[in-house]
């Protein structure tokens, strides 16, 4: 790795940046639905939240799977909504636990929140799970990066010491719940590490209007080689005028 610094401290580097995105995408190829499994333990921070990504294409994310190794256990995951009026997040089919599912925005601020799925009383299959729904005036407005949560009932996302503050505004467990407009800061600082249930297992989330985003490794060689292919291509072009000239 050490080899390439001197090309990326160079000016070209803004170029090879650029293009990043675009050049990863046309050498993986077509792109593909793809599945993210939880490695180790996802953390509970925007720090610590754990990047969903994708050996190859940024290819739509369908569903995430995790689990929770204790009752106080939160998981964080970052994504990529390429489609915030379709986007949608739930656990309904997913699990036997009852969950709360949250998104935040990369900073940390509360966006909106479901303990349980708005349906669930004239579905059995869906009681005491949670959805975000496609559609909300909650929902996100922009593509971009966000943070999904997920935690045990009970366990709710705070503004950290000294106030602990709860992040989302107060309501039913069925509401769809956006952030609690009265406390400053507004962004996420720990959670309250309480829960109704002693409960501990797996899930998984189901999600629509997601994309993967390439895994780290495969946008840097697709970086570096867009820089060399642009280097030869400059070398060449400063040849072919020399010879020209003489």
């Amino acid at each position: 790795m050490s080899k390439f610094l001197p090309f990326l401290r160079s000016a070209g580097a803004r170029h090879v940046a650029a293009a990043l995105i675009v050049a990863s995408t046309l050498i993986a190829g077509p792109s593909v639905a793809s599945v993210w499994t939880e490695q180790g333990d996802a953390g509970q921070t925007q720090a610590t939240a754990q990047q969903t990504y994708s050996n190859g294409p940024a290819a739509s994310l369908d569903s995430i799977g995790g689990s929770f190794g204790s009752m106080f256990d939160v998981d964080l995951y970052l994504i990529h909504i390429v489609n915030p009026g379709a986007f949608s997040a739930t656990t309904v089919g997913g699990t036997l636990m009852d969950t709360q599912l949250f998104l935040f925005s990369l900073g940390g601020a509360g966006i909106y929140m479901n303990d349980d799925d708005p349906l669930y009383a004239m579905d059995a299959n869906s009681f005491l799970l949670s959805t975000l729904v496609a559609g909300s005036v909650l929902g996100p407005v922009a593509e971009g990066f966000y943070l999904l949560g997920i935690s045990l009932n009970g366990n709710d996302p705070t503004n950290g010491a000294p106030s602990n503050d709860l992040l989302f505004a107060s309501g039913l467990s069925t509401e769809i719940r956006g952030p609690n407009g009265s406390i400053s800061p507004a962004v996420l600082g720990g959670f309250t590490g309480t829960t109704n249930f002693d409960e501990q297992g797996a899930y998984t989330i189901k999600l629509t209007g997601v994309s993967a985003v390439p895994e780290p490794a495969s946008g840097l060689l697709a970086a570096l080689a867009s820089g060399l292919c642009v280097l030869v291509s400059r070398k060449g072009s400063r040849k072919a005028a020399a010879t020209k000239a003489a």
